[in-house]
């Protein structure tokens, strides 16, 4: 007897069934499966209207799982974009959701973390220690850098750690606009 092929909504219902996808993911899929265009067009329109697939839905808990994991927005714009969701959607999702205290917190965080593994060595700012500390320093930057914090953040990160503060708690906030773009 011989197999049915899988109809275009089981294909992506399957697709769905391990993560939640944009638009443009499911329809890379479908047509990577050899799908018509119409017959896809049809599968996205019945699975937006049930509500099995939005950008904006997925933008949100995508924004906010990544910050959960310590990434800055413009990694997170960048890899966004990679799934096919660009424009003013994201832009006004990341400015609702994660502003820029909320930023440099987790940059703070991931700072803690980046220089906590500095080769079991304390951050030493003394004469002796003041070479490994510059480097500390500039693998925290870069490191900051990967993980998508705006400059402005990692400068900000920076002068703290310079300064002896390390926590926000210890820290003016006042100093920085941080509502000011990049």
């Amino acid at each position: 007897m011989a197999k049915q092929p899988k109809s275009a909504k089981s294909t992506a219902l399957d697709y769905l069934s391990y993560r939640s996808r944009t638009s443009q993911e499911l329809r890379d899929h479908l047509t990577k499966k050899g799908y018509p265009e119409d017959e896809i067009q049809k599968v996205l329109h019945d699975l937006e209207d049930s509500g099995l697939i939005g950008d904006e839905v997925f933008c949100r808990y995508y924004i906010l799982s990544s910050m959960d994991q310590g990434r800055g927005p413009v990694r997170i714009r960048r890899e966004l974009a990679g799934k096919g969701v660009t424009g003013s959607m994201v832009q006004d999702l990341l400015e609702q959701l994660y502003p820029a205290t909320e930023e440099l917190q987790i940059a703070l965080k991931q700072a803690a973390k980046i220089l906590s593994d500095s080769k079991g060595r304390p951050l030493d700012k003394t004469s002796e220690g003041r070479e490994a500390y510059a480097k500390d320093l500039s693998r925290m930057v870069r490191r900051l850098a990967a993980l998508g914090f705006q400059s402005k953040t990692i400068y900000q990160v920076l002068g703290m750690y310079r300064k002896g503060i390390p926590t926000l708690e210890e820290f003016e906030l006042d100093q920085f606009d941080l509502e000011s773009e990049e």
